[in-house]
């Protein structure tokens, strides 16, 4: 009996081991990701962008190999493995394609889904919001007190130290959807009022429009969950839950196909009713750019450089010349930044996602993770690990609850 417990304590020990290896790793991961949206990295740091760049590789290096280990030891059948073994078949072959670790962001995303098997997605939850608010809190201080950049966009809208204004708004949209989803659709008056304070800083200093539409979705729909979930008998939720439940499993898939069809098929009007506010200009500017896209560059299977240019400084001018060229639709740019397999592989995750949320009956993860791939119809942030956390959701521990080492003896 004593040596079945050493054994089971060694096993234990090496699983904990391995946990605590991937939250190192998803530590500097993340950290130096989100880094590189502000503009400490484009300022401050860029010196060091080199050496920033070599430790990062080495971090990918090291998710290839955890990511290995975490296939043969924590996934527990061959069927388990399938998904897996595609997604890290799939991220080496694109990197080896592409050139070691270019474009890398897709590849550590993969590498990060595949490691967090087996993870407490509360602890990975807690790590992100913590780094991420606090990256956000120095940006501001840094760019009021001057040492780092303000951008300020078009339409007046500011950065506070981060890139631009959009990824500002789509930083605390992605950070609020991941801190809703821990405390399972029930914010509480503290989630209420700082949702009720990002919106008053976009409407009055961040001024991103879409990213402001996209929030206050967010909240409606938190706010439709929490007042409506428990009036439902379970026959009543049953026969409320699977239609809507179908339509969001294959959310990514609906919209992914709407997207690139509107794209290809797109013509500039300027009489539409695109062309009647900015908010629906700025769309269209969207749509336009992926349809020079469509028009300039071939459908490969993994993807093409391609270069993007230009600063939006009045909207009517960019819908009409040339000067603005950037691929801002997540499904567009993936398809043609990464190719369309890493499209294919990117909405294959997601929607098994959706269905394990939905086998486990998660079903405001689900909703919002369904805004959330109507937000990538206009923004970029889909395969960006220093936006898209919740995608962990796929292997981690759905129960967050459990404590995060040591439990593997439950399983």
């Amino acid at each position: 009996m004593s040596e079945k417990i050493r054994s089971i304590k060694c096993n234990v020990q090496c699983m904990n081991f391995l946990d605590g290896m991937f939250y190192a790793l998803y530590f500097i991961a993340f950290n130096y990701l989100f880094l590189t949206t502000t503009m400490f990295h484009r300022q401050t740091l860029w010196a060091y962008h080199a050496t920033l760049e070599r430790a990062m590789n080495i971090v990918t290096f090291f998710l290839i190999g955890l990511a290995v280990v975490t296939i043969i030891l924590l996934f527990d059948s061959l069927k388990e493995r399938i998904l897996p073994t595609l997604l890290l078949g799939a991220a080496i072959a694109y990197s080896i394609k592409r050139g070691g670790t270019y474009n890398n962001d897709i590849l550590v995303f993969f590498l990060l889904t595949i490691c967090s098997k087996k993870k407490s997605f509360k602890l990975i939850a807690y790590m992100s919001l913590f780094c991420g608010f606090s990256w956000l809190l120095a940006a501001l201080i840094a760019s009021r007190l001057g040492l780092i950049a303000d951008v300020i966009n078009f339409n007046g809208g500011h950065g506070f130290g981060v890139l631009c204004s959009t990824d500002l708004m789509c930083h605390l949209f992605t950070l609020t959807m991941l801190l809703f989803i821990i405390r399972k659709g029930r914010p509480g008056i503290p989630g209420i009022i700082m949702s009720a304070v990002f919106l008053t800083i976009d409407a009055l200093w961040i001024q991103a429009d879409i990213g402001f539409f996209c929030y206050a979705a967010l909240f409606m729909v938190t706010v439709i969950y929490k007042f409506t979930a428990h009036k439902f008998t379970p026959s009543e939720h049953k026969l409320v839950v699977t239609p809507i439940s179908f339509l969001m499993i294959i959310s990514f898939i609906i919209m992914g196909t709407l997207t690139i069809v509107t794209t290809y098929f797109y013509k500039y009007d300027p009489d539409s009713l695109l062309n009647s506010v900015d908010t629906l200009r700025l769309i269209a500017l969207r749509l336009k750019c992926g349809k020079t896209a469509f028009a300039n560059f071939p459908l490969l299977p993994l993807g093409q450089k391609i270069h993007e240019f230009g600063e939006i400084t009045d909207l009517r001018k960019a819908l009409t010349s040339n000067e603005y060229f950037v691929l801002d639709i997540s499904y567009i740019r993936i398809l043609f930044h990464n190719g369309y397999i890493m499209l294919a592989a990117v909405i294959t995750l997601f929607t098994a996602l959706q269905i394990r949320l939905f086998r486990h009956r998660q079903y405001y993860a689900m909703f919002i993770i369904t805004v959330f791939s109507v937000v990538c119809a206009i923004e970029h942030s889909m395969i960006e690990p220093a936006y898209c956390v919740f995608a962990y959701l796929m292997f981690s521990e759905l129960d967050f609850d459990r404590p995060f080492f040591s439990t593997y003896l439950k399983d």
